[in-house]
């Protein structure tokens, strides 16, 4: 379905990659504002979610003069002139009205929402190309017939179930090859200015486990449900870490907190040629640290005496200062890079200087652009990991 084209609520996005090609939107608007929705039940409630939607872009872009366009039934996309002025009144009051739309039409799912995915800003002055080829890519997939839609409904426990069935049919030579991925964490800075890789992240893909075991599942609001099988995915990739093909020496593992204290980690550790965990970094979130506090203490004592690294992953801009590193003392943290960071990391940079004066190394985590590695490396920061690190340094 669409917004009322007629009352202009929404236009083509055909219409928006002309205006993009052809420049005309640059003496009006300088920045595109994505909109994403995700995992909403639109087939279910329809015609509210299209009424409340319709309302809520009609409304903004009279307010704010914007042009909006839909990507898809979940997805928008906002023409509008930023300013230093006006920057915070136009991302929070799209956030907020996307929020009323899911409290309204949603509101079982209001929890569920990715709030750092919500509302995304786009410089155009600067990434204007990207943008292109990124409606263009958004077109293309319009145009290739759309499969049968899978009702999505949440996590259960005879899920797990079927997934521990699936596991055990594999093998877990099989399971690892398929469903266990690496990403690298590569060092840039002037003596490796083209980059040098300092380690692997390997995890079991969540995205392949939805695509291929459980389709029909929405991870989403699944609480504690979704942390039992976490914990079980980290399990069997402690279990069968010897089938993993490393891609270098050092190798990184996302761990619950309560799995350094199972069977499974022991056989990691007596598994290990070394038999120590000097070659191995083991990263926690930070929200899980938080609740278990005193049982990652305990963890933190047994990793140091196996001669391991902890990593406290997880850190967004807006939490950086939340948990003392200083007294913790993990040997380094993450930090999550978004879209409209880079205010957020600046105004923490005598935090960040404190934190790497102390030893603790920082990477900065999900780098999808260029200016992330730039203003990462003008604070210190000497680590980078994400999707523009794989393309443009060509580590495997």
């Amino acid at each position: 379905m669409e917004l009322d084209l007629k009352q202009k609520a929404a236009l083509p996005l055909q219409q928006l990659l002309r205006s993009l090609r052809s420049g005309s939107f640059a003496g009006q608007y300088n920045t595109l504002l994505l909109v994403t929705l995700d995992g909403l039940p639109i087939d279910t409630m329809e015609h509210d979610y299209w009424i409340s939607i319709s309302r809520e872009v009609k409304t903004y872009n009279t307010r704010y003069a914007s042009l909006a366009y839909q990507l898809s039934d979940s997805e928008f996309g906002f023409l509008v002139d930023m300013t230093d002025d006006n920057q915070v009144n136009v991302m929070t009051d799209l956030k907020v009205r996307m929020i009323s739309v899911v409290n309204e039409v949603f509101p079982d799912l209001f929890g569920s929402i990715d709030q750092a995915r919500l509302v995304r800003k786009v410089d155009l002055t600067h990434k204007l190309q990207p943008t292109i080829k990124f409606i263009e890519q958004r077109i293309r997939n319009q145009e290739v017939p759309k499969a049968t839609k899978v009702t999505q409904r949440p996590l259960r426990p005879g899920d797990i179930d079927h997934l521990i069935a699936t596991m055990n049919k594999l093998g877990a030579p099989a399971f690892i090859k398929e469903y266990v991925i690496s990403q690298p964490i590569v060092c840039i800075n002037k003596k490796y200015s083209k980059g040098m890789v300092a380690s692997h992240e390997y995890f079991v893909s969540i995205g392949k486990v939805k695509q291929q075991i459980l389709k029909e599942v929405d991870f989403r609001g699944s609480g504690s449900l979704f942390n039992h099988m976490t914990v079980l995915l980290d399990k069997v990739l402690l279990s069968s870490f010897p089938e993993v093909d490393r891609k270098s020496r050092r190798a990184s593992i996302n761990l619950n907190v309560e799995n350094i204290f199972t069977r499974e980690f022991r056989k990691f550790v007596s598994d290990l040629k070394v038999k120590n965990l000097s070659e191995i970094i083991l990263e926690f979130r930070q929200e899980d640290i938080v609740h278990n506090y005193d049982n990652f203490l305990l963890a933190q004592e047994l990793i140091t005496d196996y001669q391991g690294s902890i990593a406290i992953d997880g850190i967004s801009v807006d939490t950086i200062g939340l948990v003392n590193m200083l007294k913790v003392q993990p040997n380094s943290i993450k930090i999550f890079w978004r879209e409209g960071a880079e205010k957020g990391l600046e105004e923490n940079a005598d935090e960040i200087k404190k934190i790497l004066d102390s030893g603790i190394r920082i990477v900065l985590a999900r780098v999808d652009d260029e200016a992330a590695v730039n203003l990462g490396k003008s604070l210190g920061i000497e680590l980078f990991q994400g999707f523009y690190i794989d393309k443009h340094f060509s580590f495997s």
